[in-house]
């Protein structure tokens, strides 16, 4: 069940590339392709602070971005939302599930793309 009601939680973002992406997606989900984004939540009896990390292939999302003719940035936002829910207990094994973590990835991109803060000069 998803956990949105987290504060002050912390989490690691990490940018490798194709062949350490394949790597782990090898070892974690038995896939020998790289893939574009992996979560691994890290929470444990000892540190509660610690939500997981989120583990981005920059090469895989240019790609997904040129197929669907987005920016990487946006791409790359789309993929660190998707990552974080999936550490707040969100999944899309089942349709009704993959409906409910695509509403609130949409809503959660929509919201930061219009509450960006300006630029400190």
């Amino acid at each position: 069940m998803a956990r949105e009601d987290r504060a002050g939680v912390e989490l690691s973002v990490t940018f490798v590339d194709n062949g350490v992406m394949n790597e782990l997606n090898r070892q974690y989900r038995g896939v020998n392709a790289p893939t574009d984004v992996l979560s691994f939540n890290l929470e444990d009896d000892l540190d509660d602070q610690l939500l997981g990390e989120v583990i981005i292939a920059p090469a895989v999302a240019l790609s997904q971005a040129d197929e669907q003719g987005v920016s990487l940035a946006d791409e790359i936002k789309l993929l660190l939302v998707h990552g974080i829910l999936h550490l707040l207990g969100f999944l899309h094994d089942t349709n009704s599930e993959a409906l409910i973590m695509e509403r609130r990835q949409e809503e959660l991109l929509t919201y930061f793309s219009n509450h960006r803060r300006p630029h400190e000069v």
